[in-house]
């Protein structure tokens, strides 16, 4: 019931708004200033960054800097105070919102998982993934042996949204299904 709570309180994603044919992954952040309102005033302001395709940016800082907040920004979960963020040119809050997320992967600090198997995790959002390409995205993660030493494989049970796995399995799990 809880997770239910927190998708029904995400943002809408729009639809019909600006998607691109050709979207290489260039991103631009220009002048973004961001706080929570309850807050003691901004987690950040000036911000500016220039993301080229195929680079890499590392953002690092101590706890409640932050860092989660800026990526929740560039998913579209939170709209800046201040400044713009540019998808290939456009701005961010004009771009169709579905088409945005199906761009990037977002794994956050502390991945939940469905009360399913292993195998349902992965077909949440992809149906028709077979085994075989679940193996192959565990092997990525360095998980093969993971979902192999169990005698139930992928039909393992993810119990209380993962709290059965320990967070460095938790953490590999999500990217592979990211």
């Amino acid at each position: 019931y809880r997770r239910i709570e927190t998708l029904l309180g995400l943002p809408e994603q729009i639809r019909g708004r600006t998607s691109l044919n050709h979207y290489k992954g260039q991103l631009q952040l220009d002048d973004i200033s961001f706080g929570f309102p309850q807050g003691n005033g901004p987690l950040f302001e000036h911000l500016n960054a220039h993301i080229e395709p195929g680079s890499i940016l590392v953002i690092k800082g101590r706890n409640g800097s932050g860092k989660t907040s800026l990526a929740r920004l560039i998913c579209g979960f939170y709209r800046p105070r201040r400044g713009a963020i540019t998808v290939g040119g456009n701005e961010l809050q004009q771009m169709d919102m579905v088409w945005w997320r199906t761009q990037l992967i977002y794994v956050p600090q502390d991945p939940e998982f469905l009360n399913a198997t292993l195998r349902n995790n992965f077909r949440f959002l992809v149906p028709e993934i077979s085994d075989a390409k679940i193996h192959e995205l565990l092997d990525r993660v360095c998980l093969s042996n993971f979902a192999r030493s169990t005698t139930e494989g992928l039909d393992m049970l993810l119990i209380d949204g993962g709290a059965n796995l320990s967070p460095g399995i938790k953490r590999k799990l999500a990217i592979a299904r990211a």
